[in-house]
């Protein structure tokens, strides 16, 4: 692509367009790819907002029945829900007349990289802010939006006393003391998979949590592999022992998670780590219109009528939401009560 030569809009217009589909393709979303997400593509017609319900509770346990005594009805508990609902965005480049006429090869070659870019950077920032602000239940977005990051029962994502629909027990997902990621703490998060998860109706339920995740913050992704990839036990005065978290856990990497809703690492948030089931995930996204691109008019030459430049604009709507807790535990790394 050393001269593009781009005096002819239809010439042009077809790399961009094959471009557009091309990275849409291969620019991947750390938080899609991590597993913890379930994508939705709304069928079109069906409306600017989606329900997610938890699955109705029942009784884990038969209940004794006396001779000619009716058999005892299990209990039917209704969930938490949460709804998304449609956000449009868009944003557009410009290729200049001067751009095209004087060579300037390098910053097409940049605006048209920025285009494509623009739709699966802002799809992975969004979903990664609801780790970034998982002790929080709401944010300000970049655009002056403000974004609802509570779950459905009102509170933060990670939280120390998340409520049941139907019983009063109270239950955490956010490790005690928030430990930076170590061995032992993986230990003591695992413990709180094992006594914190209980169902709506306040009976203790069995988790399998399959997901290590952590920002790309070098230390903490470093400790990481360092524990489950290991074939003996880390541990100075261990050593020899087998490593029982040799890859007990598949390693997430989430470059997003701890920045700000402008989009900017916070050195408070580095260390952020937890466990997750992707099989048991509440986080939902919804695709209300997939990212498309729309390109100037054949006629004349694609060239506005008052600036003879060429805008593309990318455009797309989606909307995400968390139901539960049960799924997601995290500790902020930081060793903050």
């Amino acid at each position: 692509m050393a001269n593009l030569a781009l005096t002819d809009y239809s010439d042009f217009a077809d790399l961009i367009s094959r471009q557009y589909t091309d990275d849409l393709e291969s620019i991947k979303s750390s938080m899609e790819e991590s597993g913890m997400v379930k994508t939705t593509v709304v069928p079109r017609g069906s409306g600017e907002t989606r329900r997610h319900k938890e699955h109705p509770h029942k009784n884990q346990y038969a209940s004794y029945k006396a001779e000619g005594a009716q058999s005892v009805a299990i209990n039917n508990q209704v969930g938490y829900y949460k709804d998304t609902f449609s956000k449009t965005f868009s944003s557009q480049i410009t290729i200049t007349l001067e751009m095209r006429e004087l060579g300037k090869d390098q910053d097409i070659i940049r605006s048209m990289t920025d285009l494509t870019s623009l739709a699966p950077n802002r799809i992975d920032l969004d979903l990664s802010l609801r780790l970034s602000f998982m002790t929080a239940t709401s944010y300000t977005d970049r655009d002056g939006q403000t974004v609802d990051t509570s779950i459905g029962d009102g509170y933060s994502l990670a939280y120390t006393a998340h409520t049941l629909t139907g019983s009063a027990t109270t239950a955490r997902n956010r490790l005690a003391g928030n430990a930076q990621l170590s061995r032992g703490a993986i230990e003591n998060m695992e413990y709180l998979g094992v006594t914190e998860m209980y169902n709506n109706l306040g009976e203790q339920i069995m988790m399998e949590y399959d997901v290590l995740w952590t920002t790309d913050n070098p230390n903490t992704v470093n400790t990481a592999r360092e524990i489950l990839q290991s074939t003996a036990e880390v541990s100075a005065p261990n050593a020899g022992v087998v490593n029982v978290y040799k890859a007990k856990y598949r390693h997430v990497v989430l470059p997003r998670a701890y920045m700000n809703a402008a989009g900017v690492k916070q050195s408070s948030k580095a260390k952020y780590w937890g466990l997750a089931s992707t099989r048991s995930s509440s986080f939902f996204r919804d695709v209300y219109i997939q990212p498309f691109l729309t390109m100037p008019r054949e006629g004349s030459n694609g060239e506005d009528i008052n600036t003879l430049d060429w805008t593309f604009t990318t455009t797309y709507a989606d909307s995400n939401a968390i139901v539960d807790y049960r799924w997601f535990l995290a500790s902020s790394g930081d060793g903050v009560a």
